[in-house]
């Protein structure tokens, strides 16, 4: 009978270096997505109501948590013109051609920007450019 032949492949440094690799993926990642925020906040304040510029001044990015990053504006009417007034009050016109929506269109108009930004960020990292 013929004898089989064991072969052991020791792959801890590979696990090491993937593990390294998975802790700067989440870092670049951060970075990546500070990026996307500031890019929403930059593009929002073009379309956010303007009157003397408190709500548009009021705009900030912020961390929400350990991978989460948060675009908002900070009046107690922010809300309000977001949504174009409630239920009671519509607002038909906007100051100076600004409107409604002013995070949540940027937001969902453009993905390809989002996209973009992120692979840059990480493929700069791997190239070693930054």
């Amino acid at each position: 009978m013929a004898k089989g032949m064991t072969v052991h492949f020791d792959d801890s440094s590979l696990q090491r270096g993937l593990s390294s690799l998975e802790k700067a993926l989440s870092v670049w990642m951060l970075e990546a997505l500070n990026e996307m925020a500031d890019t929403l906040l930059l593009l929002s304040r073009a379309e956010v109501p303007h009157d003397v510029g408190t709500l548009q001044a009021s705009g900030h990015v912020f961390p929400e948590g350990k991978d989460t990053v948060s675009v908002a504006y900070n009046t107690d009417y922010a809300a309000f013109q977001h949504e174009g007034g409630d239920e009671k009050r519509k607002i038909l016109h906007y100051q100076k051609g600004r409107k409604d929506k002013y995070l949540e269109d940027p937001l969902k108009i453009n993905g390809s920007k989002w996209e973009s930004i992120a692979q840059k960020q990480i493929s700069r990292k791997l190239t070693g450019s930054i």
